[in-house]
């Protein structure tokens, strides 16, 4: 097959994407777009592999089992050494179920399907995710879906369609679909729409075209002027997008566009050449796809052993120390192995590369068997809250998150219980106002009743931002649901964020036109990792796991709040005051349940105990 030369300006580019996104998960508030630089790699990945099969196709020297054997000794020897250094570490720190699910993740990236396992588990209280060293290979799944699926489609669109204009046409049409397929999912099921591989096809499709259609630029100026407006689209992006953006959809076309932008203007001259070409650009890039596999199990791995937030000095630390694995594999495994290999041996690699496959599903199977006997009685116990039943949140029908992000999800017939005949009472707000509602039904007297309004990330405070299932939640509640029905009191309650004091204020003034009595509740205690987790570790007691909490913090918070809520026609409720007492606060109930099964969200158990305190005698 006719070999391509590589391109410097194109392993600048992969540097720029793998250095965003490990930057994003080292410290996200510093990169709170960092995650973008996956979408540069699905263009540039587009763009190498369609234009390769098409090229291979019109010499005709294309070859499906070529093609996958390289493509099997470009990736396959690194993820091995990475799935088995890993797997040690796993068995080693891990908890009994956080290893079963460990074992079940390694499954899925070893076959290639775990974005779709990932997504099965991403749940709003998918607490196990943050700690999954392998979560990072449901982008390198989608990407071997693309190689499966392409030279396919390649082939037959080559052999049906003579010409090269109706290929593109059909890869247009095809990439269009999966454009709106993306788009449209947003509205519905937004983690299905980020995981979904056929919802990123587009993104390969456009780097493709890109490389079939050999579009070169006129002129220097021209492709400095391409170059550095790319590289500032890019840039842009990657500061103002955020986990809360709605993704991918449309809002990845900048991204995506700005990428192929940078990939057609191929700078070689000037400021964008200087940026993309240089040496340090080009060795990260070389790195780029060893770095990517390594840096976020040693990120999980060191938060476990230390459990803390990271100080400046740790994440220089953990980026360092992926630089060096992801150095030390790219020279002594990925290199060594991509240089290997002729066409005469291709079906071997295919073999091998299936059969290490087996050998790590296998082994670490075995290895299951003998991890839950490490642990005792108690911490089995302790770590079952990690995978705590929240069901009583009501998710999806009265409490909608990014897997039901639309009004229509919302259950009126279940979670409307308002009655002209009755006192009634509304709960509004986020997550942390879920979590009060089975708790505060226990509360109801005969002739009371309680509707539970929630949506995940939705503080219901005016002017109205956020995703759309917020918007058009609370929107419907202000303006039509308080007006079918008189409620007696209207609670409030969210994870609350410093810019949101006066929208309270205002929400307070806009809502005293409408129920008599209202009440905000206050933010609780949050710990910088799970609840339970921090209960496990033998060397932390009482005083030291109230050092990994936000107190300090949330008390001057909690401070602010009752002040302006003071100066209104609102009652205040402290949930800080309540389940701390002079710095120290509460970590388990009467029953030995943890308060809370994560970082702040509150066990039925926990919500009970507090709501004791702060209605002894009823919510009314």
């Amino acid at each position: 097959m006719i070999k391509h030369s590589q391109r410097k300006d194109i392993q600048g580019l992969r540097a720029l994407a793998v250095l965003s996104v490990v930057i994003f998960h080292i410290s996200p508030a510093n990169l709170k777009g960092g995650y973008l630089g996956v979408d540069v790699f699905f263009v540039i990945s587009g763009y190498l592999i369609i234009g390769q099969i098409w090229r291979g196709l019109v010499s005709n020297e294309f070859s499906f089992t070529d093609f996958y054997s390289k493509r099997f000794r470009r990736l396959f020897p690194s993820f091995a050494v990475m799935a088995i250094v890993t797997t040690f570490f796993a068995y080693m720190m891990m908890l009994p179920e956080e290893y079963k699910t460990y074992i079940h993740s390694l499954i899925a990236s070893s076959l290639y399907v775990s974005n779709y396992w990932f997504y099965s588990q991403s749940g709003y209280f998918a607490n196990a995710l943050e700690f999954a060293p392998l979560l990072h290979t449901w982008s390198l799944s989608v990407e071997e879906q693309f190689y499966l699926i392409f030279p396919l489609i390649m082939f037959v669109l080559f052999k049906r369609l003579d010409k090269k204009r109706l290929v593109l046409a059909f890869l247009f049409a095809l990439g269009l679909v999966s454009l709106i397929i993306s788009e449209v999912l947003l509205s519905y099921d937004q983690t299905l729409s980020f995981y979904f591989s056929p919802t990123r096809f587009w993104q390969f499709i456009l780097g493709g075209m890109l490389n079939i259609l050999a579009l070169k630029v006129k002129s220097e100026r021209l492709s400095q002027a391409c170059t550095l407006l790319g590289i500032t689209v890019l840039c842009a992006c990657f500061y103002t997008f955020d986990e809360t953006t709605p993704f991918p959809g449309l809002n990845a076309l900048p991204i995506s566009l700005a990428t192929a932008l940078i990939i057609y203007a191929h700078p070689r001259k000037g400021l964008g050449a200087l940026l993309l070409n240089n040496k340090l650009a080009t060795y990260i890039g070389n790195t780029s796809y060893s770095l990517y596999l390594w840096h976020w199990p040693v990120i999980v791995f060191y938060k476990l052993y230390t459990v803390d937030t990271l100080s400046i000095f740790e994440k220089i630390l953990i980026f360092g120390v992926s630089l060096a694995l992801a150095d030390l594999t790219y020279r002594l495994v990925e290199s060594k192995y991509r240089a290997q290999g002729s066409p005469y041996c291709s079906l071997k690699t295919i073999y091998y590369s299936l059969a290490g496959s087996a050998l790590i599903i296998l082994f670490s199977l075995m290895s299951s068997i003998s991890h839950s006997f490490r642990f005792n009685e108690t911490e089995v116990y302790l770590e079952s809250f990690l995978n705590y039943d929240s069901s009583h949140y009501r998710r999806n029908s009265c409490f909608l998150t990014k897997s039901s992000n639309h009004l229509k999800f919302y259950n009126k017939d279940i979670c409307v219980t308002a009655r002209k005949d009755k006192r009634n009472i509304l709960l509004i707000g986020d997550s942390h106002s879920a979590m009060w509602f089975k708790a505060m039904k226990l509360k109801l007297r005969a002739n009371e009743t309680l509707t539970q309004v929630s949506a995940s990330g939705c503080r219901p405070v005016i002017p109205l931002k956020g995703s759309l299932r917020c918007r058009e939640l609370v929107t419907w509640a202000y303006q039509e649901l308080l007006n079918d029905f008189k409620y007696e009191k209207i609670i409030i309650a969210g994870r609350w964020r410093s810019n949101e004091l006066e929208k309270v204020r205002n929400t307070i003034e806009f809502l005293k036109m409408k129920v008599d009595n209202i009440e905000i509740f206050g933010p609780i205690i949050e710990y910088n990792t799970d609840l339970p987790r921090l209960l496990i570790s033998k060397d932390l007691n009482h005083e030291r796991i109230h050092a990994h909490s936000s107190y300090s913090e949330k008390k001057f918070f909690d401070h602010h709040l009752a002040q302006i809520i003071g100066g209104t026609s609102a009652t205040y409720i402290s949930l800080l005051n309540t389940i701390c007492d002079s710095n120290t606060c509460t970590l388990m109930t009467d029953e030995n349940v943890p308060m809370q099964f994560d970082y702040g969200h509150l066990t039925f158990e926990g919500s009970v105990k507090l709501l004791d305190k702060i209605y002894p005698n009823g919510l009314l």
